[in-house]
């Protein structure tokens, strides 16, 4: 056989152009059945990290707590930063400091007030077990005579035990 350098179609059509080329080992080895090792480092460069990206990317959104929102758009403000605050009200008194507070109001020397509110709740509970006013007024009096409070002072402290302390019990 021939080396020929010309480029182009053969002079006589049926010939076979043959070129020797040395044996050159090719990507995929003829030897052994596997990968060389050049091409196996460079799978593994780019493969690898692509796969810790996607495994990454799939625990985030898989995370049933994490919850993607777009950022919020602020306003531009359209008042002076200077702004004085409104007066917010007190902070709601606690319904035993108001009837403690309530009582001393009505004239009643308060000892002791923990006395005075578990009185109140007896009352309540007498009368929904079918106590009168006039039976919790008559109890109450009984029990402050003695103290110089009259009949009127034990009808009013039986009133404002049934006000704070008895809703479903009408006046």
């Amino acid at each position: 056989m021939s080396d020929s350098t010309e480029v182009g179609a053969a002079a006589n059509p049926t010939e076979q152009i043959a070129v020797d080329y040395p044996e050159t080992p090719l990507a995929w080895s003829q030897v052994e059945d596997h990968w060389s090792m050049p091409r196996q480092r460079r799978v593994a460069w780019y493969v690898l990290p692509a796969l810790v990206a996607a495994g990454v990317a799939f625990m985030l959104l898989s995370r049933p707590d994490v919850v993607v929102t777009p950022p919020a758009v602020t306003q531009p403000a359209t008042q002076p930063a200077a702004t004085t605050q409104p007066t917010l009200p007190p902070p709601p008194i606690p319904i035993d400091d108001q009837f403690i507070s309530t009582m001393a109001q009505s004239h009643f020397v308060v000892a002791d007030p923990a006395a005075m509110i578990h009185s109140a709740h007896i009352i309540c509970a007498n009368m929904l077990d079918g106590a009168t006013k006039d039976d919790a007024s008559q109890h109450v009096y009984e029990a402050m005579k003695d103290s110089g409070y009259g009949y009127e002072d034990a009808i009013r402290y039986v009133n404002i035990s049934i006000q704070f302390y008895c809703p479903r019990i009408s006046r």
